[in-house]
């Protein structure tokens, strides 16, 4: 069975922030010299998104480097994923009747030069000026 390498949440809402860079799908696949996969290739590793671009990315990038998010801001139902989110958590949390995470935010851009090493690692080589906090939040059913 695959595990999913991000945030899954069953309940209602969920919200997390992400330091790192968005690209566009089509220009990644280019960048990482991805060959677009088929869901029998993807196999197991196949999460039952709509996009098989952004598929074969997330599932490159999770083989090369397990500490990286790979977020589509779309959902995983919605498919056409022109651009992708990839980077660090900066903290997560379940909002089933509302909640607080609290960031220590001189720790955490403290890392920006392990988050360019590990972009760096699985081909996406930006400056340390890219980076961004990318709020993603899912509300789900």
């Amino acid at each position: 069975m695959k595990t999913r390498q991000g945030f899954v949440s069953n309940s209602s809402n969920s919200s997390f922030i992400i330091r790192g860079v968005k690209l566009k799908t089509s220009k990644a696949l280019k960048l990482l010299g991805l060959k677009l996969k088929t869901k029998e290739e993807l196999g197991e590793d196949y999460y039952g998104s709509e996009d098989l671009a952004f598929e074969t990315i997330q599932n490159y990038i999770n083989k090369k480097c397990k500490k990286l998010y790979v977020e589509n801001p779309n959902g995983y139902e919605e498919g056409n994923c022109e651009s992708f989110v990839v980077g660090l958590s900066w903290g997560s949390g379940e909002f089933h009747y509302g909640g607080i995470v609290s960031i220590d935010v001189e720790k955490e851009m403290a890392k920006d030069d392990e988050i360019l090493a590990m972009l760096n690692k699985v081909g996406i080589v930006v400056d340390k000026k890219d980076l961004k906090l990318h709020l993603c939040y899912i509300c789900g059913g």
